[in-house]
């Protein structure tokens, strides 16, 4: 291949020898710009199409950061301090007044903006490296005792808060695999991309997107110090036989 390559470059340059070529009219207008084109009242040369491969390879990725912090759990009701989301869970999340058993978890947004919605929460880990697909904190789960995915007022079905491989941002529930399905040995639905997170105002908030893509009204609560979600409180303590505390959650930068 080498060979015939060489050989093709001494045949050129020996035609370009023997006779000097001609260039024709359009390769001497070629080089003119449109405003030398409509001087000599030649037409406009048509506009220079990108390639799909051209276009992409334009297209810049947006600068990021990780911003580090723990949950800080509220009494829904008189905005009282309970706890923080612990990092010690099995199955669901539980609540602990120890800042140094407290979950950290990290998000990443674009440089310049200080929150989002439909993101991922990431485990940070004692050492302090990132769990980059098991991420704790990071989704929550249908257990198998409600009876669909779907959360919604009149219902007592919720969620937990649970590890999970990550799912799209704002998919309906999906089975990438989670905790709760190997503890209970059956396929479970998930979903990673469900918080709302500003790092400055505090905000943290989870939506859960139901099963015909429409994102749920998502309340928080707590029960023997685990934490949940679902779509109506009360019409989950109507069926529980233990009292419940709806919650809410604050971002507390990590130091």
């Amino acid at each position: 291949m080498r060979a015939f390559a060489i050989l093709s470059a001494l045949a050129a340059l020996s035609c370009a020898a023997a006779a000097p070529p001609v260039p024709s009219k359009a390769s001497a207008y070629g080089d003119m710009t449109n405003g030398e084109r409509l001087a000599r009242g030649l037409p406009l040369k048509a506009p220079a199409r990108r390639t799909k491969a051209a276009r992409d390879s334009a297209a810049s990725p947006v600068p990021s950061y990780t911003a580090k912090g723990h949950l800080l759990v509220r009494n829904a009701g008189d905005n009282s301090v309970i706890g923080y989301a612990s990092h010690n869970v099995s199955v669901s999340t539980f609540i602990t007044s120890d800042l140094d058993d407290a979950l950290t978890v990290s998000v990443t947004l674009p440089v310049g903006a200080t929150g989002g919605s439909q993101l991922n929460l990431a485990q940070v880990t004692s050492c302090g490296r990132i769990r980059p697909m098991r991420s704790l904190s990071s989704a929550w789960c249908r257990p198998p005792f409600s009876t669909t995915t779907d959360i919604s007022t009149g219902s007592s079905n919720h969620l937990l808060i649970i590890s999970t491989n990550d799912t799209p941002a704002g998919s309906f529930p999906q089975q990438p695999g989670n905790t709760p399905s190997e503890f209970f040995g059956t396929a479970l639905s998930s979903e990673s991309a469900v918080w709302t997170i500003d790092i400055v105002s505090g905000a943290a908030f989870p939506i859960w997107i139901n099963s015909n893509g429409v994102a749920a009204t998502t309340q928080l609560f707590s029960q023997n110090n685990a934490i949940f979600a679902g779509g109506d409180v009360d019409a989950f303590n109507k069926q529980s036989l233990f009292p419940l505390t709806p919650i809410t959650l604050t971002w507390v930068p990590a130091v």
